[in-house]
């Protein structure tokens, strides 16, 4: 995974839609749905089917699992 190192305070607690994180992890949107059904990373559910990603929890998750890289 690739991912902005070096993020402030603001930043780390910002929360992400799926665009956003996934552009933020380099992972394809499918991806961060499959991880959420999965319960594999945290996420806050806004209304009825929108959710929102902590960025720095994320990566505290992602970096228990090993996740490919799409070619």
């Amino acid at each position: 995974l690739t991912c902005r190192i070096g993020m402030n305070h603001n930043q780390s607690n910002r929360l992400l839609n799926k665009q956003e994180l996934a552009e933020e992890i380099n992972q394809p949107p499918t991806t961060i749905n499959k991880l959420r059904r999965e319960r594999k990373i945290p996420a806050i559910r806004i209304g009825y089917r929108s959710y929102r990603y902590n960025l720095a929890k994320v990566l505290r998750a992602l970096s228990r699992l090993e996740i490919k890289s799409p070619e």
